[in-house]
């Protein structure tokens, strides 16, 4: 999973890392959880998806001209994840992704 830490004032995330769910993830929020702050996560396979991945990433890109932060640390750990997950992406969608995504749409959820 892809986990974010934010400060719910400022809307500065501060944290960002990947782990296993269960007791890997347990031991880095015991870590890294701070008052007022929120974790913010999402099942990798989230970014398998060639499409997700670039809604995400838009996604992010428009939250960021809003009103959301990255401290310098937070930025270079996301940076090396996406680039990280590329490689997963750069491909043509799968029949069943390509299912996925044509109901999504047709939803209104892209």
């Amino acid at each position: 999973m892809l986990v974010l830490w934010e400060d719910k004032e400022t809307l500065t995330t501060d944290t960002v890392y990947w782990c296993c769910k269960g007791r890997c993830d347990d031991m880095l929020q015991k870590r890294y959880r701070k008052p007022g702050n929120n974790d913010l996560w999402d099942e990798l396979v989230e970014y398998t998806n060639p499409t997700h991945y670039i809604v995400m990433l838009v996604n992010y890109l428009d939250s960021v001209n809003k009103n959301r932060h990255f401290t310098a640390e937070a930025l270079a750990k996301f940076r090396k994840f996406l680039i990280l997950m590329f490689h997963q992406v750069a491909r043509e969608l799968t029949p069943k992704e390509a299912e996925i995504v044509k109901l999504e749409m047709g939803y209104g959820m892209m």
